[in-house]
């Protein structure tokens, strides 16, 4: 893609964008830094600006184009429950419903007049 007439589209295509498709660096960022077979004279300076900053982010560590699965298996994103969120659950919703009971039972007591000695 070193022909000229290729720079030129490609600088006038990055005009406006910072990515070849869509708002991150993706598969094809990639494929097309691959066909330049080096850095763009400073001629084409969207395509330069372009190829700089996809060349800074393939040296980073972290950098994952866009569309390839990252292993997130620290991050819980969909809510699935483990053993121990369940039972932390259901802990809850128990402690909830005597509460719940409790004042029932005071609420009662207080509309017969009881004169119990209830722990409630």
């Amino acid at each position: 893609m070193s022909v000229p007439a290729d720079l030129k589209k490609l600088d006038e295509y990055l005009l406006s964008r910072s990515y070849i498709t869509g708002y991150q660096a993706s598969k094809d960022d990639i494929t097309v830094l691959a066909a330049l077979a080096k850095a763009p004279s400073s001629q084409y300076v969207n395509v330069l600006r372009w190829y700089k900053h996809i060349e800074a982010l393939l040296s980073s560590e972290d950098f994952a184009p866009a569309g390839e699965e990252e292993d997130d298996d620290d991050v819980d994103l969909f809510g699935e429950e483990t053993e121990e969120d369940k039972k932390a659950a259901e802990e809850r919703a128990a402690s909830i419903k005597a509460s719940a009971k409790k004042k029932e039972f005071r609420w009662f007591c207080k509309m017969i007049r009881c004169t119990c000695d209830c722990d409630y």
